[in-house]
C-alpha cells in the first residue's frame, strides 16, 4: 500500500485495537498516569506497530479543557521558597530578578504568581498539604541559599523547575545563565585585545553555586588556546580567606588581566593597592544589571531567566508533566558583553584617562 493511502491511526483506532477505552489509552501514553503496567505495554507496542501520532495541538486542547474543570486558582504558579523570614531577598538583584521576570511572563500568558514559603508552611508534609489545597498550576522552585541545596518535598502531583544550578536533589527541568558559555565568550574577547596571562578569582560557594561552569570553561580555555599563552593557577578561596588569599595570588602570579567570578576580587585587588586597568586588567564573568559600569565583563539578565523558567513550566502545564522527570534538562540563557573601562587591552590606555 502507498503511503498516500496509509490508513490515520487516531487515539480511537489505538484503543480499539487493544480492547480498551480512549480514556485508558490516553492514560496509557502519558507518563505518570494510574493504568496498569500489562495495559500500558500493550497500548505503547501497538502504537509502536501502527505508527500512532499523537495530535499535539488535540493533546494541548485536552489538557485546556481538563484545567477548565478545575477552580479558577489551578491558574496561578507558586514560586517556592526556602529563605529564612528576615531574608529581604526580593531586593537582591539576582533572586528580586528571577521572579520579577517570572511574574511578568507568567501575567503575559494568563497566569498569576505568588510566594509559597517553606518555612512559613513548616515541615515538608504539611508544605504539601498546603500546596494540594491551594491547587497550583504548577510550581518553580527559588534557588537555595546554599550551593548544594535539596528539597524532601514530593512533587509528584505538580509541574515543576527550578532556577539555576543550586538545587542539586531532586533534578529537576531548569533555567539558568549559560556561564559556561558566556566564560569562553569573555576570554575570547580579552584574547583578542592582547591579554595573554589572564588569571581566574571566585569565592569557593559562589563557583559551586553554578557546578563549577566558570571555573570549568576557563580551564578547559587555557587548554585549548595553544601557544603563547602563559597559564595562570585559578584562585578559589572560602570566603574568609579571600581578603588576603586574593593579594597574594595577585602578587605571586601577575596576571595581565583579572577574571572574577563577581567584582569581590576587583574591590579586594583595589583595596590592596591595584589599579585598574593600569596594572592590569579586569573583566567581571557575571555582571548584573546596576554594578559600576566602569568593569568590563559579562551581563546576565536575571528576568530574562525568570521569563524562560516559567516558559518551560508552561509547556509542563501544557502537556500534563507532573513531578520529578526521569531526564531533566536545562534552558541556558546567554549573557552580553559590556564593553566598560576596565580591560581595554594589553598596553591600552584607560579611555578616561585618554589626552584632550
Amino acid at each position: 500500500m502507498s503511503s498516500a493511502k496509509k490508513l490515520h491511526v487516531t487515539l480511537s483506532t489505538l484503543a480499539a485495537r487493544c480492547g480498551v477505552s480512549v480514556m485508558t489509552a490516553s492514560r496509557a501514553l502519558r507518563p505518570g498516569t494510574e493504568v496498569s503496567s500489562a495495559t500500558r505495554a500493550a497500548v505503547m507496542a501497538a502504537a509502536k506497530e501502527l505508527g500512532y501520532r499523537a495530535d499535539p495541538f488535540l493533546s494541548v486542547l485536552v489538557n485546556y479543557r481538563r484545567n477548565l474543570r478545575t477552580p479558577r486558582r489551578a491558574a496561578t504558579i507558586a514560586y517556592v521558597t526556602n529563605y529564612p523570614a528576615n531574608t529581604d531577598w526580593m531586593s537582591w538583584t539576582s533572586y528580586g530578578g528571577y521572579f520579577r521576570g517570572a511574574g511578568r511572563r507568567a501575567n503575559e500568558l494568563g497566569y498569576g504568581i505568588e510566594e509559597f514559603s517553606l518555612r512559613g508552611a513548616g515541615k515538608p508534609r504539611r508544605a504539601e498539604e498546603v500546596l494540594r489545597h491551594r491547587g497550583y498550576a504548577g510550581a518553580i522552585l527559588a534557588p537555595t541559599l546554599g550551593a548544594r541545596g535539596h528539597s524532601r518535598l514530593s512533587l509528584r502531583e505538580l509541574p515543576v523547575v527550578t532556577l539555576g544550578h543550586s538545587l542539586r536533589i531532586p533534578r529537576l527541568h531548569h533555567a539558568a545563565m549559560n556561564f559556561y558559555h558566556g566564560m569562553g565568550e569573555l576570554l575570547h574577547r580579552l584574547k583578542r585585545v592582547g591579554y595573554r596571562r589572564p588569571g581566574f578569582v571566585g569565592e569557593a560557594e559562589l563557583v559551586a553555586r553554578n557546578e563549577h561552569r566558570m571555573a570549568a570553561a576557563f580551564l578547559a580555555w587555557q587548554g585549548a588556546a595553544g601557544g603563547g599563552l602563559e597559564k595562570v593557577p585559578p584562585c578559589v578561596l572560602p570566603r574568609a580567606e579571600m581578603e588576603t588569599g586574593v593579594a597574594e595570588w595577585y602578587r605571586r602570579w601577575r596576571p595581565d588581566v583579572v577574571v572574577g567570578a563577581d567584582l569581590l576580587p576587583a574591590a579586594l585587588l583595589e583595596r590592596a593597592g591595584v589599579d585598574f586597568p593600569r596594572d592590569a586588567g579586569f573583566a567581571c564573568a557575571n555582571l548584573s544589571v546596576g554594578d559600576d559600569p566602569r568593569f568590563c565583563g559579562m551581563l546576565n539578565d536575571y528576568a530574562l531567566v525568570g521569563a524562560s523558567a516559567l516558559e518551560l513550566l508552561h509547556g509542563l502545564i501544557l502537556r500534563d508533566e507532573k513531578g520529578v522527570p526521569r531526564t531533566p534538562f536545562g534552558l541556558h540563557v546567554d549573557m552580553s558583553w559590556h564593553k566598560g573601562l576596565t580591560a581595554p587591552g594589553k598596553g591600552q590606555r584607560n579611555p578616561s584617562e585618554a589626552p584632550r
